[in-house]
């Protein structure tokens, strides 16, 4: 018998652990929990000066390097490989339960390497995932590559992580577009890191921190709220971007909700109803181009991770935490104003029936501002009413709206030298009405 105890084994399996818990991530986010990794070692070291981290990656290789205070001996030994273990002491990371890791590794590489250096002590491991599963569930360990300090060429601690050979599906993945949006996407999401205290080089460029600053004016102010809840702290700011230009649709962090938590931006342009975009009448209507305007930040902080409501894959909201339902009602909350003035400002029906030119108006209007000033969301002090120019009074029109063959409507424009679409509508309008003697009634 494998088992003559009467102990019933309830030890995972290796399998579980490779397969099982790298099924809900993706590529993106391992490599995201990679550069994770390194941020939070920053943070746990109390560093307070600046550091970099380097990502190098190809369809062939990844490395990722960081001078963010190396790994010591023990914590490597007991604690760095080991999954679902808590963390030694709290800091204000993300990463909490010990899995981000282990799963982005699993996820990403069929063999590697994982090399620090703490100013004490060099240790490097070399792993081969599919000669290590074939050892079976008896044998979890790895064999430890030590050299003696004196022997080490490193003078300040580092942390090297080298992918050697991916597993068969990532070089699929890792196009030139995949890897040209990844470095978008870090500038984007590690923009607090990047503009206070870590440099990250991406493929030898260095990445710049993304713009953060509100745009505000006498006329316009931002909604600035803050607000503790069971020792998490949070900060709501919510106001008006006026767009002179239209928007890239690639272009991310412009629209809806973005939410940081501890300095990581976790989930972007969010008009879901995960951020209260539901159309229920307690909540606000669902996105619509109507709303371009609308600009929503979220900070979320705790100096203990396992308080933030946070998923395990680190790209969204725990939407089972109680913490998640009072800052969202707070989201809702603060946003109304704001929706509602938008919502007044542009017609229904021009949303309606005529959405093209609505999306036109809304991008183009940026003269409700006079003098607007760009400033630091950090620097921004509460402000819990919205203020905006009085609204002009709405004409007693309604819009009309339907389709002819191009080719007709094209032939009209020549006839009567007409310019756009809506001057052909007019004119056929104000045709009928005379031609019937309406105006006589």
């Amino acid at each position: 018998m494998d088992n003559p105890t009467n102990f019933v084994n309830f030890f995972p399996t290796k399998r579980l652990l490779v397969e099982i818990i790298t099924r809900d991530i993706n590529i993106h986010d391992s490599i995201l929990d990679l550069v994770d990794n390194s941020v939070d070692s920053y943070v746990r070291h109390k560093i307070k000066s600046q550091r970099k981290i380097s990502i190098d990656i190809s369809n062939k290789t990844f490395t990722i390097e960081d001078n963010c205070g190396g790994i010591d001996r023990n914590t490597l030994l007991n604690h760095v490989f080991r999954s679902g273990e808590l963390p030694p002491h709290s800091a204000q990371t993300i990463g909490y339960y010990g899995i981000g890791l282990k799963r982005a590794l699993f996820k990403l590489a069929e063999e590697f390497e994982f090399e620090t250096y703490d100013g004490k002590d060099y240790s490097k491991i070399k792993m081969n995932v599919k000669d290590w599963l074939d050892k079976g569930d008896k044998d979890w360990n790895l064999e430890l590559n030590l050299k003696d300090k004196s022997k080490v060429q490193y003078k300040k601690p580092f942390t090297k992580i080298f992918i050697s050979k991916y597993k068969k599906e990532v070089p699929k993945i890792l196009s030139s577009i995949f890897i040209n949006d990844l470095k978008k996407d870090l500038s984007i999401y590690y923009t607090r890191i990047i503009d206070s205290s870590i440099r990250i080089d991406f493929n030898k460029e260095e990445l710049k921190p993304f713009d953060l600053a509100i745009t505000h004016s006498k006329e316009i102010k931002p909604l600035v709220v803050l607000g503790e809840h069971d020792k998490v702290n949070y900060k709501i700011l919510c106001w008006i971007e006026p767009k002179k230009k239209y928007r890239d649709p690639r272009e991310r962090g412009k629209i809806g909700w973005n939410i940081f938590m501890n300095d990581r931006l976790i989930l972007v342009d969010d008009i879901s109803s995960i951020t209260g975009w539901s159309g229920e009448r307690s909540e606000i209507p669902k996105y619509h181009q109507l709303y371009y305007q609308f600009r929503g930040i979220v900070m979320i902080e705790s100096k203990d991770p396992q308080l933030l409501p946070i998923n395990t894959t680190k790209n969204n909201f725990n939407i089972e935490h109680p913490i998640y339902h009072h800052i969202r009602q707070k989201m809702i909350e603060t946003a109304r104003p704001i929706i509602a003035y938008l919502r007044l400002k542009y017609k229904a029906e021009e949303v309606e029936d005529l959405e093209d030119e609505v999306e036109n108006k809304v991008e183009h209007d940026g003269n409700n501002q006079n003098n607007p000033e760009r400033k630091s969301i950090d620097k921004l002090k509460p402000n819990l009413k919205f203020s905006a120019p009085r609204l002009k009074k709405r004409k007693d029109t309604t819009r009309i709206s339907f389709e002819k063959p191009k080719k007709d409507v094209d032939k009209i424009k020549r006839l009567y030298k007409l310019k756009s679409n809506p001057e052909v509508g007019e004119h056929t309008f104000n045709y009928f009405w005379s031609s019937e003697g309406l105006g006589d009634e």
